[in-house]
């Protein structure tokens, strides 16, 4: 029997990406954020400027990662329900995902090679260079995901 509820706060919802993600540490190695910030984005008893803010670019990067959480509550916020459909040829999602995976290291590679190549990595090449390996990672967990819940 499918136990329905009603929309989670926003802090709700984060803690339900964190279980989802498996730890605090790991929905923070997600967003690029320290595990004191995650917790602290869902205390909803933090308020005004000691409150982390959690934008919708935090939620995106989680459901990109494979955390499905906040899709699961927009769902229910328009009267619906998130159904994992099973992949109809897992081999050839794992395959796709591998690809992406290829794609974004190689990306980063070359960000790297580009901003050592003056012996001198500048605040904006850092900058670049993080982004390109949270994407990296990103693709990277959602493989891991996809290990984890036999879509392989």
């Amino acid at each position: 029997m499918t136990v329905t509820r009603d929309p989670l706060t926003l802090h709700g919802v984060i803690e339900a990406a964190k279980d989802q993600a498996g730890s605090w540490a790991l929905g923070a190695d997600i967003l690029g954020k320290s595990e004191k910030w995650l917790r602290d984005a869902s205390n909803p008893n933090l308020e005004g400027r000691h409150a982390p803010v959690f934008t919708y670019d935090h939620a995106r990067q989680m459901t990109r990662a494979g955390v499905p959480a906040f899709l699961d509550d927009l769902a229910r916020l328009s009267g619906g329900k998130m159904v994992h459909v099973p992949e109809a040829n897992a081999v050839s999602c794992m395959m796709s995902a591998v690809g992406l995976l290829g794609k974004e290291s190689g990306e980063a590679m070359s960000k790297i090679a580009e901003a050592m190549s003056d012996g001198v990595i500048t605040p904006n090449e850092k900058t670049e260079m993080r982004r390109e390996l949270l994407d990296v990672q990103s693709r990277v967990t959602a493989i891991l995901r996809m290990l984890e819940d036999g879509r392989s």
